[in-house]
């Protein structure tokens, strides 16, 4: 039995090497795109949570009833108004929706109005939606 000194790579090793970096460099820029792609809905899926957020607090406001009252259905797509929803990076419309006579906890009242805020992306789809109570006692 020879036994020998093995001083250099032998061909198939070079190539099997090759072909394992060029699969790397090939995926690289999709990987890197994914990525990018995921961050960017997160970042969408964020601030519609916010805006919604704000927007029905804002709706409901401190301690009057009056402007929960004056809105059946409302769909918008002009935050301006809103303190806190500027200089955004992307556009959403909302709707804003009261119910009358909501139920909570059991109960449905005239007193009880449900706002929801629906945030939806620029297909149309819908992102979040956010709802609170308001009680007039």
């Amino acid at each position: 039995m020879v036994v020998k000194n093995r001083l250099a790579f032998t061909m198939i090793e070079l190539i099997f090497a090759i072909v394992i970096i060029a699969i790397t460099v090939v995926s690289m820029p999709m990987m890197t795109q994914v990525t990018s792609s995921g961050a960017s809905k997160n970042l969408e899926l964020q601030e519609a949570i916010y805006k919604a957020i704000v927007l029905t607090k804002t709706t409901i406001g401190e301690n009057t009833f009056t402007t929960v009252d004056s809105i059946a259905t409302v769909a918008r797509t002009d935050i301006s108004e809103f303190e806190g929803l500027l200089n955004y990076k992307y556009n959403q419309t909302y709707t804003l929706q009261v119910d009358a006579n909501a139920t909570f906890n059991g109960e449905t009242s005239v007193n009880i109005k449900k706002i929801t805020t629906n945030i939806y992306n620029a297909d149309a789809e819908l992102l979040t939606s956010f709802s609170a109570y308001k009680f007039n006692y």
